[in-house]
């Protein structure tokens, strides 16, 4: 039996673990305020794996019980999947990076099936901290200490959190037996943890995928090293770089200095001979700017494509779901047409959140878009949004805003589906 011919069968908890900046171990990176156990308080990432409450995860999906049991560890994927949405849990089952071939054969290994208590760690992605050196507009405290920082002088009671040596030692324990493995951040080249463990990993696994998420605006020499070392293996370390502008809007929505991430790029590339994923994330600040990030990064040969993977849900005030349904429409045509015979297309744009809420938050929410750009932009000392980005110039409120409509149904209300992933691929 292939138990991935189940019509709603997630991978996640049947493959690897998920740790978040905060050091809680979840199901996956979409549960990640739902903690199953902090790292300081478990014997090893494997006797979690290996636990009854993982065995209960795992039961819910394979009894067709999940939507009784899950409501909250995967409630974001339930709304995805309500609204036409493409979830986290379709992603995990499309592909074949995370080594899904294997549900079967740890399946089959031992006549109690998933209740065999010698599974092993598949899949591992985890995040060593929240240290980062940039404080991105939609971004918060959770996955960024320059925000941290921020949000302190805004009178907010926040915390760093920094993965101690014990935890690390943990996920070091577990990388012989890796097959993927995937570091987020924070940022990951400013946490010398991640040094640390690309280091061991080099050591003890030369067949283990690596995907790296950074924000690639700097790279310290002992990294660069490791990253050319993995290059000379079967599975080179493949670097997803977040790219949401260029020029100034980079600058406004990232916080550093656009000029100095492209030098960082050209360093990995030179280093490891690997080009190099761009991943866009789209947000009100600049889907407008979309085209102009393709076209500035087709002909580059340390690229590898361009890709439009995530689109800012919350806050909601900083998300397209605030244009209107016709507005965005005409986005999506204009890229189309322009990059036309260019691309290879999915369907993944990863989905506008079309649950719509209530009237009176959208009023609200409306009302705020423009003094939000303006205290975002004031609380990082970054310069006036206004000269860098389309939204502004192009601002008529009674056309970009969504109009709400209490008379009409939610369904009525509901944005375009964008499921399309485009891609700009040049290999």
């Amino acid at each position: 039996m292939n138990i991935l011919d189940k019509k709603f069968l997630c991978p996640a908890p049947f493959t690897g673990l998920t740790i978040n900046p905060q050091g809680h171990i979840v199901l996956c990176c979409a549960s990640y305020r739902v903690p199953i156990a902090h790292m300081n308080n478990i014997e090893s990432l494997e006797s979690v794996y290996n636990s009854s409450q993982m065995q209960y995860y795992r039961d819910a999906f394979y009894n067709n019980k999940e939507q009784e049991v899950l409501k909250n560890e995967c409630q974001a994927c339930r709304i995805k999947a309500k609204w036409g949405l493409r979830s986290r849990m379709d992603i995990l089952r499309d592909t074949d990076r995370y080594v899904y071939n294997n549900i079967n054969k740890d399946y089959m290994a031992s006549n109690e099936g998933w209740n065999a208590t010698n599974k092993t760690i598949r899949y591992l992605e985890f995040t060593t901290s929240n240290i980062c050196n940039q404080s991105c507009a939609m971004c918060g405290p959770d996955f960024s200490s320059k925000w941290v920082s921020i949000e302190r002088g805004l009178g907010n009671d926040v915390k760093n959190y920094v993965m101690p040596d014990d935890n690390i030692q943990q996920i070091i324990d577990v990388l012989p037996g890796l097959e993927y493995l995937t570091i987020k951040g924070g940022e990951p080249f400013a946490d010398e943890n991640n040094l640390k463990i690309l280091t061991e990993l080099n050591k003890v696994n030369s067949t283990c995928a690596v995907m790296i998420v950074s924000n690639c605006s700097n790279i310290t020499d002992n990294m660069l090293e490791v990253l050319k070392e993995r290059a000379t293996f079967d599975k080179p370390v493949k670097v997803v770089a977040s790219v949401d502008g260029i020029d100034d809007l980079y600058y406004w929505i990232r916080s550093t200095d656009f000029n100095t991430t492209l030098e960082t790029l050209e360093k990995i590339y030179i280093a490891t001979k690997q080009p190099i994923i761009i991943n866009i994330t789209i947000s009100l600040y600049n889907i407008y700017n979309i085209l102009e990030i393709f076209e500035f990064f087709y002909d580059k040969p340390y690229i590898q494509n361009i890709g439009t993977n995530w689109v800012v849900v919350w806050p909601r005030y900083a998300s397209p779901s605030m244009l209107q349904p016709e507005e965005i429409e005409q986005i999506k045509t204009n890229i189309l047409t322009r990059i036309e015979g260019q691309t290879e297309f999915g369907d993944m744009f990863y989905g506008i959140d079309t649950n719509r809420d209530n009237t009176n938050n959208m009023n609200w929410m409306q009302n705020a878009v423009k003094s939000y750009f303006s205290r975002t932009g004031n609380a990082r000392s970054i310069c006036d949004f206004s000269a860098s980005s389309k939204v502004i110039q192009t601002w008529p409120s009674h056309r970009l805003l969504v109009t709400a409509r209490s008379n009409h149904s939610s369904a009525d209300r509901m944005l375009p589906r964008l499921n399309e992933r485009i891609i700009l691929s040049k290999y």
